[in-house]
């Protein structure tokens, strides 16, 4: 059974899906940061990342945090190729943003 999950940082730009994280995060009793830039050192039970982000590498980030770090990544659905990449990087998780939305709760839950 994994963990639970008690501490959570989230890195994207996207305001819907910041108030769908911190909402999720509410109804978990989870304690979240979000971010657009590079988390705060941990640790943190979960990454949340949204493979978009601009304002830095997502790949890199996924290398850099995937031993100390649960990773869950979301993608556009037709970005097939980078969900492989994220998936190669080392994310736990990569589900398109739609899925994404669906599993939230589990993933806040550690499912």
């Amino acid at each position: 059974m994994p963990s639970p999950i008690r501490t959570v940082a989230a890195v994207l730009e996207d305001l819907i899906f910041t108030v769908k994280i911190r909402d999720a995060a509410r109804r978990a009793g989870v304690e979240l940061t979000c971010t657009a830039h590079e988390p705060p050192p941990g640790p943190f039970d979960l990454l949340i990342i949204d493979l978009n982000i601009k304002s830095l590498d997502a790949l890199d980030l996924i290398r850099r945090w995937k031993d100390s770090t649960r990773i869950a990544a979301y993608v556009s659905h037709v970005q097939i190729d980078l969900l492989r990449a994220a998936q190669a990087a080392g994310a736990h998780t990569v589900v398109p943003r739609s899925a994404f939305v669906r599993e939230l709760d589990g993933l806040m839950r550690g499912a």
